[in-house]
């Protein structure tokens, strides 16, 4: 039993760190490929530079991809558009997963925190 539980920790740890994030950012751009049904994201923050940028990402034009796949997809789109409309500083975290997106494989946005001034 002992082992199963540390198994389980040691997995949710390596997911954890396998994942990307930019701290206090701003938003600098937004592309939405209505035919992908996605957003790309770019920060003020360079791809190159991104904290923890997982090996799959190997485009340096986008930060994050979007998918636009249900209703939280959206809101947090909506997100990112007061964000980018106000210039207010935020928090992006990846998922660690780089699905696809157009020509080069960018990392899935997973969460956003706004940060108050």
């Amino acid at each position: 039993m002992k082992f199963i539980v540390i198994a389980a920790l040691l997995l949710t740890s390596f997911t954890t760190i396998a994942a990307s994030g930019i701290p206090n950012t701003t938003i600098v751009n937004l592309h939405l490929d209505r035919e992908r049904k996605q957003v790309l994201i770019r920060t003020a923050v360079s791809p190159v530079n991104q904290q923890n940028r997982i090996a799959c990402h190997t485009g340096n034009g986008w930060n994050y991809v979007l998918p636009l796949e249900n209703p939280i997809d959206q809101a947090i789109y909506s997100a990112l558009l007061a964000a980018y409309t106000s210039q207010k500083p935020m928090h992006l975290g990846g998922n660690g997963l780089c699905p696809a997106s157009g020509q080069n494989n960018v990392e899935v946005l997973l969460n956003i925190t706004p940060l108050t001034l």
